[in-house]
């Protein structure tokens, strides 16, 4: 048998005037336990909700966006909507 093994087996269940300090292990044990399974249920409950957020930004938000490198806004001509109105596959534009 692994010798440091029969060493925690033999005082893990002491009967000796330890007993206190064995109930204060087995309390921080659980404590420990317990607030390691409360941040898992969090950090879960946590990505649930990104997830179910972003499920109602992704029917607002386009897949592909133009946007002007300068200024706000950019001018859109009669000749261009209708070359915009031609793509095969645009779904949708606004102005």
């Amino acid at each position: 048998m692994n010798f440091p093994l029969y060493i925690a087996k033999r005082y893990v269940r002491s009967k000796s005037s330890q007993n206190a300090v064995n109930i204060i292990n087995f309390i921080t044990f659980l404590v420990i336990v317990i607030g390691s399974a409360a941040l898992f249920i969090v950090l879960s409950g946590f990505s649930g909700l990104k997830t179910f957020s972003l499920s109602f930004s992704n029917i607002f938000d386009p897949d592909l966006k133009a946007a002007p490198i300068t200024g706000k806004f950019f001018s859109l001509t009669p000749e261009e909507e209708i070359k915009l109105a031609k793509i095969e596959g645009l779904a949708s534009y606004s102005k």
